[in-house]
């Protein structure tokens, strides 16, 4: 496809793809993380790794809102819409195959379902990061 706009949404699955691969290098060499040690280092390191995931994440459905937009559909609203996103593009529909296999989409659903654990996260004293579950 020679759409210019495959420009940005490239740059998007580029962004998400730097900021997993980070996610994952903290996780892969921060036991910090894992410990719940309840420290500044460790506060820090676990911020670094949600912030990585949220920001992975948003960058992924940025791409597949904007490959909706080309595709001259609109992207899903309301309360739900991160969720419905993710289902949207995993379905094909009459005129265009699905966007993402089922690997993909269980990957996203996954990164998904992070990211709504981060968002409490940064809404409650008590976490469940601090306390080891996430990365244990």
């Amino acid at each position: 496809m020679s759409d210019a706009r495959w420009v940005e949404v490239e740059e998007d699955i580029a962004d998400a793809v730097h900021h997993f691969s980070m996610a994952a290098a903290m996780h892969g060499e921060d036991t910090a993380i894992r410990s719940g040690s309840g420290d500044l280092a460790s506060y820090k390191d676990g911020m670094a790794l949600m912030h990585s995931m949220q920001c992975a994440h948003t960058s992924f459905e940025n791409a597949m809102k904007r490959i909706l937009e080309m595709l001259g559909e609109q992207a899903p609203s309301g309360e739900s819409w991160h969720k419905d996103l993710v289902m949207r593009v995993s379905k094909s529909l009459k005129d265009r195959p699905a966007i993402l296999d089922e690997r993909l989409k269980d990957a996203a659903e996954e990164t998904r379902s992070f990211r709504n654990i981060a968002s409490v996260y940064c809404k409650t004293k008590d976490s469940i990061l601090s306390r080891g579950v996430i990365l244990s």
